[in-house]
């Protein structure tokens, strides 16, 4: 997300094409929605904090309507973009189909049960039954680990955390939220999403029976002479489709048309042609992450698939839409994240939304924000470090 913002901000300046302003217009109008009726924030609280210098959203104008839970954004001379909140649904930004079409969709959601989340315990609720924890935690090193977050030694790069939160051993033994937040915030996840997906499919596959090595169960590649027929849920879920997408956020990117421009974002990139065969190239694509979302039935035993690498990326440090922190090529100095265990894998968004899964040393760690220095660069690795040194 933040690559697509300062593209679109080196843009602002110039003559854009229509159809960029329209992109421009978009990405403000469901972000905004997201955040105003998702997030509870404010247009204000946006523009200052939650994208901090991101000044795109300051060359916009921005209508919040409460009525019909919809945001309208527009710029002189360009497109206007409406988005609308649905309960339930969450935040949709109107392309192709328009907006009497999208309301009128009907959906058979479950009735969320009436019941206070402060009463239930953790994880399922916000209780916290246990307020000890165990003896080899060092609380003072892991409170001053989780402080550092919230120390802007950088006026230039602010890091901005907006939260985190530390699991050990089943237990939450950390957290700290940034003012303006809390543990009830509801905050952007950005391309961690990608993780929740490969997860919900996991489930998905143990209940329903298809074989992810199978060529995948997309309708636009049904004829056995269809070069993409024997794409499979495995390529898909590796990133190794083989399908013609470039992920960079230019001006006549797929990831951009997709996001901002289609009304139906797996069928755009199913719809697309291959350019290498399935399984030999690794390429990032938000397109594949799309197409799985539409494929909801499988059977397999996904904790241990979800964690097996993708050679086709670094040499293998990229599972079922988790990245894995394992070494490139086998080249054992050569990781991500060079003072955190090889068995951790992680979930990634963009700004600096990252949840780190570490196996050996029964922590999740979770940590959200604005980040904008160059690949959302906050500290993670000396972090996750000081997290584990604090347990002994």
């Amino acid at each position: 997300m933040i690559i697509v913002i300062l593209f679109l901000m080196h843009l602002i300046g110039h003559c854009l094409p229509l159809v960029v302003n329209s992109i421009i217009n978009g990405l403000a109008a469901k972000y905004t929605c997201s955040n105003v009726f998702i997030g509870g924030r404010t247009v204000e609280q946006q523009r200052t904090v939650d994208v901090g210098s991101a000044s795109y959203l300051n060359n916009v104008t921005i209508i919040v309507n409460r009525t019909d839970s919809s945001v309208i954004v527009y710029t002189k001379g360009s497109t206007i973009r409406k988005a609308i909140y649905r309960p339930g649904l969450g935040a949709t930004l109107i392309s192709d189909y328009t907006e009497r079409q999208i309301r009128s969709q009907r959906f058979n959601l479950l009735s969320p049960p009436n019941i206070d989340q402060d009463y239930i315990p953790w994880p399922m609720g916000d209780k916290i039954v246990d307020h000890s924890y165990s003896s080899n935690v060092n609380r003072t090193a892991l409170e001053n680990a989780i402080d550092s977050l919230f120390i802007e030694t950088n006026p230039k790069l602010p890091i901005r955390t907006h939260a985190v939160v530390v699991v050990y051993d089943g237990k939450i033994i950390g957290e700290k939220y940034a003012s303006g937040f809390s543990k009830k915030s509801k905050l952007l996840g950005m391309s961690m999403t990608k993780s929740i997906t490969g997860t919900l499919m996991g489930i998905l596959v143990q209940e329903k029976g298809l074989n992810i090595d199978e060529p995948a169960p997309v309708p636009e590649w049904n004829n056995i002479n269809d070069s993409r027929h024997f794409i499979t849920i495995r390529n898909l879920l590796q990133q190794t489709s083989g399908l013609n997408w470039n992920e960079p956020y230019s001006e006549h990117s797929d990831v951009l048309r997709m996001l901002f421009m289609t009304g139906d974002m797996g069928h755009y990139t199913a719809s697309l042609p291959l350019k290498d065969k399935p399984g030999s190239q690794f390429v990032y694509s938000s397109g594949n992450t799309n197409i799985l979302s539409r494929i909801i039935r499988h059977q397999l035993d996904w904790i241990d698939q979800s964690i097996a690498s993708s050679d086709g990326y670094g040499g293998g440090r990229y599972g079922f839409q988790f990245y894995l922190n394992k070494p490139a090529n086998k080249n054992t100095t050569n990781r991500r994240f060079p003072n955190v265990p090889t068995d951790t894998y992680y979930a990634v968004g963009a700004q600096g939304q990252d949840v780190f899964i570490i196996p050996s040393e029964k922590l999740v760690v979770a940590r959200l924000g604005a980040t904008t220095a160059a690949d959302y660069e906050w500290g993670a690795d000396e972090f996750l470090q000081a997290v584990i040194n604090s347990i002994e």
